[in-house]
């Protein structure tokens, strides 16, 4: 009995609703847990509709991951018996949904990873192998010099004169996102009366992560057209929200024609520092660019392909 999978889901589940949310009481719980008896797919589906009806969002979620486990282990023909489960089985799940974002792949990495440590508590024996080696290589998307051609190509034949300030936000926003490397809630901190103007460069004083403050410069003569938003009236200089820039990157890469898993802000910066560290071969300049506080987060945007890599090993070990 304590070999099938959905024993240790029902003990799991069971757990989890003891434990999470405090708002209810006792009772509430109690009437729950004895709803709860999951011994196959048609109890754990069950579930997933009380957990839903009851408004239970995080067992909701949990018990939606474990469906697709059950999934794939049918598939695969492993079955239901841990016992026959080995090192790399979450693993090669986490591999096999490609309908997942990466960032929905580290969450059920997270949930999954805190379901085996409960059972690896209960019966060490049989689980303490899930301890060793459990991640998910994180492919981060970028946009590579002749992407990133196309998205400013595009950005500068934008309508500047349309009399729309949202519009005109949204180009604004692109544009600093695109040449400063900045995160969208920094550009959306940006305060009007924290702008300067220096030489033939715009400064915009930005708080970011850890409430650390930093510079952000961009030459005038990209946002020139765009200086009515300027307005010392207003306390900030964007009005729109992070959706609508979420969508407006969406849509700049469909026009560009470029397919990438990533289409947020985010994408952005990663190419902004990619780009900026192929130019100048300079880590320190992309750290305080982006503003990490360490060397080893910086590395994670340096994205390097495997030609450029073997070009230069070779070319290191040519004349030896």
């Amino acid at each position: 009995m304590q070999d099938n999978i959905f024993f240790w889901i029902n003990e799991f589940v069971r757990f989890k609703v003891k434990t999470l949310d405090r708002k209810r009481n006792y009772i509430e719980k109690e009437q729950i847990l004895q709803e709860i008896a999951i011994t196959n797919k048609e109890t754990l589906n069950a579930c997933v509709k009380l957990f839903y009806k009851q408004k239970f969002s995080s067992l909701n979620l949990y018990s939606s991951i474990f469906i697709g486990l059950i999934e794939f282990l049918e598939k695969t023909g492993i079955g239901y018996d841990v016992r026959n489960f080995k090192n790399n089985l979450i693993v090669d799940y986490l591999f096999s949904r490609n309908d997942l974002k990466n960032s929905s792949k580290f969450l059920y990495q997270k949930l999954l990873k805190e379901f085996f440590f409960f059972m690896g508590i209960k019966k060490k024996e049989l689980f303490n192998f899930f301890y060793l080696n459990f991640s998910v290589d994180k492919k981060i998307d970028f946009l590579n010099q002749e992407e990133l051609k196309k998205i400013h190509s595009h950005i500068k034949k934008m309508d500047t004169k349309k009399n729309n300030t949202k519009h005109l936000e949204k180009i604004l926003a692109l544009k600093i996102l695109l040449f400063t490397g900045a995160r969208a809630s920094e550009v959306l901190s940006i305060k009007t009366k924290e702008i300067q103007f220096s030489n033939d460069i715009v400064i915009f004083k930005i708080l970011g992560k850890g409430n650390k403050f930093r510079n952000l410069a961009i030459e005038i003569n990209h946002i020139q057209e765009l200086f009515i938003l300027f307005n010392d009236q207003r306390e900030f200089l964007f009005t729109i929200k992070y959706p609508t820039i979420y969508k407006a990157c969406g849509r700049l890469l469909e026009l560009c024609n470029i397919s990438k898993n990533k289409k947020g802000a985010h994408l952005l910066r990663h190419s902004f520092a990619s780009f900026l560290y192929k130019k100048t071969k300079d880590i320190l300049l992309v750290q305080r660019a982006l503003g990490h506080s360490t060397i080893t987060e910086t590395q994670k945007y340096m994205h390097i392909d495997e030609e450029e890599r073997f070009g230069k090993i070779i070319n290191a070990f040519h004349h030896l």
